[in-house]
């Protein structure tokens, strides 16, 4: 699943037949985030640092964030 402003380019130039517009249905996405740089921004030492403990409290908080656990836990930045 795609933001519209990340698949506008591709569907202006012509190449959205890899693309599927779902603009008329419902949907229904829970609990999503998404980080989206530039590519020549993707190596930046700041980016990955975010994007490593984005994932880091993602994995340690699965339970709390599907639901099954009644506490957050908070991700030491030392461990990452």
């Amino acid at each position: 699943m795609l933001h519209h402003f990340e698949a506008a380019e591709d569907v202006a130039f012509g190449v959205g037949e890899r693309l599927a517009l779902l603009g008329g249905q419902r949907l229904r996405a829970a609990r999503v985030f998404s980080v989206v740089p530039r590519g020549s921004e993707r190596k930046l030492r700041r980016i990955t640092a975010v994007w490593d403990y984005l994932r880091a409290a993602a994995d340690t908080n699965r339970a709390f964030l599907m639901g099954g656990d009644a506490d957050m836990a908070w991700v030491d930045i030392g461990s990452i």
